[in-house]
Order: C-alpha cells, then structure tokens, then sequence
C-alpha cells in the first residue's frame, strides 16, 4: 500500500461548485466499474518509420509540454506515448484502487499545501489526470478545491504534481493554479468571478477615460497650433486712408466679414461697415 512521505503544487478561479470525488471503494457500484472498464483504451505501438505516428507524436510532445504534463487531448491520438490518461492505464498500486490512489494523491497535495502556505483547502471534485512511468509513476492531477479560510470561498482550478516510488508518494510534491491551458477537457469553462468581473468593469472604464483625455489633449494641441498659425494674420496691419488698423480688429468689427455687412462689391474687393468700439 503507498504511504505519504509529501508532492509540486498549481489554481484558476471559478464559481463552479461540485461534490467531492468517492474514494471509498464501497460506494462504487457496479455499473460505475463497468464504465471505467469501458473507458479504457488499447493503445498501438509506435513505429518511427510511420508518417502518422510522426505526426501524431509531434502533436503530443507540444500539448504535453505546453501544459507542463497537465493537459493532452488523448481522444485525438491511438498511440502509445510516454504518459498516459490516468483512466487509461492499469492499476498503480498492489493494494489500493485507482480511485482509492488519486484520493489519497489529492489529499497529500493538499495537506502538504496547508501545512506550508497556512491555507485551508478543502477538495471538491476531481477533473483529471495523466501518468508517466519514471521511477515510480509521476502522476499529474487538476482538480477543485476551495479555501475555506477565505471570506468567500469559491472552488478554484488547482494542479497537482506527485510522485509515487515504492509504495511511497515521495517529495517534491508541487501544488499551484491551474493555468488555462485544458485542450483535453474544452468542457470546464471557467468563469470569471465577482472580483474579475469588477476589475474588468474598472479596467474598462479606465481605457475609456484614458482615451477621452489623449484625444482632449489632441484637440487641445491642434487649436493651439491653429492659433499659432493665424497669429501672424491677426497680427497683420491694414492700411485704410491713413488710418492703421488691425486686421483682428477689421474682423471684430465686421463680424468676420459677414455678408449682411457688405456695403457694396467693386472690382478691387467688397466694402464691409463697421463700428470700432470708441463708436467710430
């Protein structure tokens, strides 16, 4: 029978909420063995002469390296690789079953987290597994658990590490958030929680006023350069029978040239009416 030395703790929030995975083997009944029988697969061998085989290997390497062991969308390959669906494989341990063996995999994950980070994890459901034959088996599990010390509690994505060698679950053992990496399982969503949903809320609202403000600063710099650029013709002198006047104030008083203040058009321009403001 294995026994617990200690294990690589991985987490993603969700909502989601679910019973606890049976670990007692006499809860399970028979149409229960009956489908796990059925679930599993008989893989073929490879042939590194065999172009789908190449393919089909390369295609795994990537997923199991991308998800760090974690992930692999087994229903697409009828290979035999390194590492197996824990479904898939044969039994793990002389005494317990399976079952039996990923319960107490899950709970060693877990005390060992407790005891180092001081939280208090509680398992809610189990979602899925891979092994690798080492030395020993290296199991590699992703499962829900949820914080109980924590205000609001809300089951989250962790992944787990653990390491079994002569009847021993031997350390490291590592336990962290899953990451969101599950092409072998596109079924668990994960929905964001009530403090994503506010931060997004606020990250919006921030871009949007971030933006409001660039573009008011935009405008802003472009009247100033019109101004810039009309200053030398506010600045311009007009020469009208020996009086001197500005062509800004020519503007004002003509209420920038409006047609209702046309006194007449002749060849060499139109002739506008006006009051200066000392009433001339």
């Amino acid at each position: 029978m294995t026994e617990v030395d200690s294990a690589d703790f991985t987490k993603v929030e969700s909502t989601e909420s679910s019973p606890p995975l049976k670990t007692d083997p006499k809860e399970v009944s028979d149409a229960e063995a009956a489908e796990d029988t059925a679930d599993k697969r008989i893989l073929r061998a490879g042939d590194g002469k065999d172009p789908e085989y190449v393919r089909q290997r390369k295609v795994y390497t990537e997923q199991f390296q991308k998800s760090e062991g974690y992930d692999v969308d087994w229903d697409s390959f009828e290979y035999d690789f390194a590492a197996v669906k824990f479904e898939w494989g044969g039994e793990f341990d002389d005494v317990m079953s399976n079952k039996e063996l990923m319960g107490l995999l899950i709970k060693t994950a877990i005390d060992e987290e407790n005891e180092e980070s001081g939280t208090e994890l509680v398992f809610v459901k189990y979602v899925s597994a891979n092994v690798m034959g080492v030395q020993g088996f290296l199991f590699y599990i992703t499962f829900w658990a949820k914080d109980v010390s924590e205000p609001n509690p809300e089951p989250k994505l962790y992944q787990a590490k653990v390491r079994t060698f002569m009847d021993k679950i031997k350390a490291p053992i590592t336990l962290s958030t899953a990451v969101p990496y599950l092409v072998g399982n596109p079924g668990i969503d994960i929905p964001p929680s009530k403090t994503q949903k506010i931060v997004r809320g606020k990250f919006i609202g921030i871009l949007i006023l971030s933006v409001m403000l660039i573009g008011g600063v935009c405008l802003a710099v472009y009247r100033e350069m019109r101004l810039i650029e009309m200053k030398p013709l506010v600045d311009e002198v007009v020469d009208v029978e020996n009086r001197v006047y500005m062509l800004g104030i020519l503007r004002e008083v003509t209420e920038d040239f409006r047609n209702r203040n046309v006194l007449w058009r002749g060849g060499f321009g139109s002739v506008y009416k006006g009051r200066l403001r000392n009433g001339t």
